[in-house]
């Protein structure tokens, strides 16, 4: 048989994936578009089969431009969405290393100076979990899994006031489904000599200087050892 020319089409398939003795392509097309779906052995194996299509809406936040602003994580966020329609943008990488396909974004800016906890414990499925610096695909902080044999995704980073991460959730080899994410900012707000906390006799106040700093020009000398927390 003639070889038929494909004059030019491009490929759109995100990835293609064996499921129950199937193969589920997923892809994205703009309103009207037309799409041409191909079917062929690996083996050169001939056959019949049976073709499927199904449409699903993309989340509000399948795009990194669209993230859902976490407005406060001060006291904990949870935010909830579905990925089964998700997709993946073409200059996306793979977040934690891990191939995916389905990734929902979120994004938060610091208030002030402080550590920032992010998971994914209560999500449906395999997630891996990545957070980006505004105009970065270099994220930050990833992981996989947040411990052996979990499926849920923990990171921690350092902020400063005014900075902006961008938050990813995908699944692990394309994964998808309910997704949770559990935000929580703990602000250094005695991290400098002008803003220490006041003690009274008695006091007793938790504390953290996990993302303190070394303050400019302030001797960091308490102990015969020098410090820089």
């Amino acid at each position: 048989l003639p070889i038929c020319s494909l004059g030019g089409l491009q490929r759109v398939a995100v990835e293609s994936l064996p499921m129950e003795g199937a193969v589920i392509l997923g892809f994205t097309n703009a309103p009207s578009q037309t799409v041409y779906l191909r079917v062929w052995s690996t083996n050169a194996v001939a056959g019949q089969f049976t073709m499927g299509i199904r449409s699903i809406a993309s989340p509000t936040n399948d795009l990194r431009a669209q993230a859902t602003v976490i407005p406060d994580a001060l006291q904990g966020k949870r935010a909830e969405a579905d990925s089964t329609g998700a997709t993946r943008e073409p200059d996306e990488p793979n977040h934690a290393g891990v191939p995916g396909g389905r990734s929902v974004w979120w994004k938060f800016t610091a208030p002030g100076r402080g550590r920032l906890t992010v998971n994914t414990r209560g999500s449906g499925f395999d997630t891996v979990l990545a957070l980006y610096p505004s105009g970065s695909n270099t994220a930050v902080a990833s992981n996989d899994d947040a411990s052996f044999g979990s499926q849920w995704s923990e990171v921690t980073c350092l902020m400063n006031e005014g900075d902006t991460v961008f938050i990813a959730v995908d699944g692990y080899r394309g994964a998808s489904g309910r997704v949770t994410l559990n935000a929580q900012f703990f602000p250094d707000s005695n991290d400098a000599y002008a803003a220490a906390t006041p003690l009274a006799s008695g006091d007793r106040k938790p504390g953290s200087n996990v993302s303190a700093t070394a303050e400019p020009g302030r001797s960091e000398e308490h102990t015969s050892e020098l410090q820089s927390r």
